[in-house]
């Protein structure tokens, strides 16, 4: 007995969902969703971008309010007795001091050339 697979055929625009997603593969759909495995952007207090952490980290720091929430979806997280917004980008409250490797950066002669011409 051979089992028949389902064929996925792609989305076509009508009249009335002129815009619609195109077919993805189902472990592709919780992604688009929202949901907790997605990514955020985080920035510093000096919007400079610092790290990309998953939604639960994210909202772990909008409880804590260690960090707010600049953009949104339109999709939210829902508790029992409250209800948070899905963040997209947050920025953090307090400054962190992001330590640049100095070290990397050798000076070499060909790099004292190069700048003095």
């Amino acid at each position: 007995m051979a089992a028949t697979v389902p064929q996925t055929t792609p989305a076509v625009p009508t009249e009335d969902d002129p815009a619609p997603f195109p077919a993805l593969p189902d472990d592709r759909h919780a992604q688009r969703g929202g949901g907790v495995n997605s990514r955020v952007l985080v920035l510093n207090a000096s919007y400079e971008p610092i790290n990309v952490c998953t939604v639960r980290r994210a909202a772990v720091l909008v409880l804590k309010e260690r960090a707010e929430i600049l953009e949104r979806s339109e999709w939210s997280l829902h508790a029992e007795s409250f209800t948070l917004p899905r963040p997209i980008v947050i920025r953090l409250i307090t400054y962190v001091r992001i330590p640049r490797d100095a070290h990397s950066r050798k000076i070499t002669r060909r790099a004292v050339f190069a700048r003095d011409q």
